[in-house]
């Protein structure tokens, strides 16, 4: 069976390493309470091996780093910080 999770990225650190099951696919990311950054994904509830994937949430005029496999999902507005959030797939 198929279901959406939310998952939360922390705004404190660059990187966010998650535990989802493998397969999973992120479909968005958002700020829904002030001051949280949440991720959502399609996750197949029947998969029995879990993945680690990393996320970065970077500010406006921060360096990204400069890594192959740098996939970008989103930009989220948190009050007067604008965070862009991107997947290190080679993680």
């Amino acid at each position: 069976m198929k279901q959406v999770w939310k998952f939360e990225l922390s705004q404190s650190a660059k990187s966010t390493y998650l535990r989802m099951p493998l397969g999973a696919v992120i479909l968005s990311a958002a700020s829904p309470h002030r001051g949280s950054l949440m991720l959502w994904a399609l996750v197949d509830t029947e998969q029995p091996v879990e993945e680690t994937r990393e996320f970065l949430a970077m500010f406006t005029g921060e360096d990204v780093p400069q890594e192959e496999g740098l996939s970008f999902i989103q930009t989220i507005f948190v009050e007067e910080f604008v965070y862009h959030v991107f997947e290190n797939t080679q993680s």
